[in-house]
């Protein structure tokens, strides 16, 4: 009898949850082979070199579990991670599985859909690039691939193939293990870019509690420059915010993955004895325009998310954390590459170094 009410107990609950649909985002995709949980127990889930994924802790860099038999995050909710699985030898398709978040075991696989854009697998190929992402939108939870593919030939041709692009989407829903194909279109994320070579760029509009921002660099002259920040709240106008004033002709700016906060690199020199450069990276609110705080790092954030005091982001093929209260690099990890690396036709292969 217990064994039968245990069942109904559940059964409720998974129904309630259908009818009720999941809330907002609890995770963010830094790469395709980076993704953020945020939360009580914030985490990383990381696409290792060695075709590994593991689970590190956002507040530590300890390495939680690693597991051979997932190969990229996807998409989190609560205790269940949605994962890519490897690609079985002689099939197609995207094979998912929800992964339990704290120990990387598989607790459930989910029907194997679509044609995974001729691959199965992400990354690069000889003229294309693929990518899969979770995406949270109107109370559910969807996975999306992109394919952009560019005819490739080995030979010079008058009049070469076009480019194009292959996609697809499914909902899925990680509690029950289920995963339903739509024809649903989901335009690029991104915020949009303006590029103006003599008076320099802008990243925006963007809109986030109920506050339409452009973040800026602006070029005062030949040799300055200056990182602001433009704020509304419907038709009034809210005061500017001067990340910084660069006194030579190179600054950057960057926005968060959730549009919560911005960041300039204010001051870039390079380290004494070596190629590397060095970046003072100064963050602000986007809402309150409020300075959060500053670190000296390595390397300019390329996607990224505040978590409290951490600064969380990716570059290429690395994801890094620096402590915005110590000023201190607090940790980084490795990740795979997506580069297609061959083989190549003999007359279409890069030099050898």
């Amino acid at each position: 009898m217990r064994t039968i009410a245990c069942a109904l107990v559940t059964g409720a609950l998974l129904s309630g949850a259908a009818e009720r649909p999941p809330p907002a985002p609890e995770s963010y995709v830094l790469a395709q082979s980076a993704l953020v949980q945020l939360g009580d127990a914030p985490r990383l889930y990381l696409a290792r070199p060695d075709s590994a994924l593991e689970a590190v802790d956002l507040r530590t860099g300890r390495v939680l579990w690693h597991t051979r038999l997932a190969v990229f995050p996807i998409l989190v909710r609560a205790d269940r991670l949605l994962a890519l699985l490897p690609v079985p030898r002689g099939k197609d398709g995207w094979h998912l599985a929800v992964l339990s978040t704290r120990s990387g075991t598989i607790l459930s696989t989910l029907p194997v859909w679509g044609q995974g854009g001729g691959l199965g697998s992400v990354g690069g190929g000889l003229g294309s690039m693929t990518t899969m992402w979770g995406v949270s939108r109107g109370g559910w939870d969807y996975v999306v691939w992109r394919a952009v593919m560019t005819p490739f030939s080995p030979v010079l041709t008058p009049n070469p193939r076009p480019g194009y692009t292959k996609t697809g989407a499914a909902r899925v829903d990680i509690a029950r293990g289920t995963l339903e194909p739509v024809n649903e279109g989901f335009p690029n994320p991104d915020i949009p870019v303006q590029l103006d070579r003599r008076a320099g760029y802008s990243l925006g509009p963007f809109e986030i509690e109920g506050v339409t921002a452009v973040a800026a660099v602006q070029r005062d002259d030949p040799q300055t420059m200056r990182i602001v920040l433009r704020r509304t709240r419907g038709a009034m106008a809210l005061p500017n915010i001067e990340l910084c004033h660069v006194p030579w002709n190179s600054a950057g700016v960057s926005v968060s993955v959730d549009r919560r906060h911005v960041v300039g690199a204010c001051r870039e020199r390079l380290e004494r004895g070596t190629t590397r450069y060095r970046y003072d990276l100064v963050v602000h609110s986007t809402v309150t325009g409020e300075r959060v705080g500053h670190v000296t790092s390595d390397a300019f954030p390329g996607t990224w998310l505040l978590w409290k005091d951490k600064l969380v982001f990716f570059v290429p093929e690395r994801v890094v954390v620096e402590d915005l209260t110590r000023g201190t690099k607090l940790f980084e990890r490795p990740l795979r590459s997506l580069r297609y690396l061959g083989p190549y036709p003999p007359r279409a292969a890069p030099p050898r170094r």
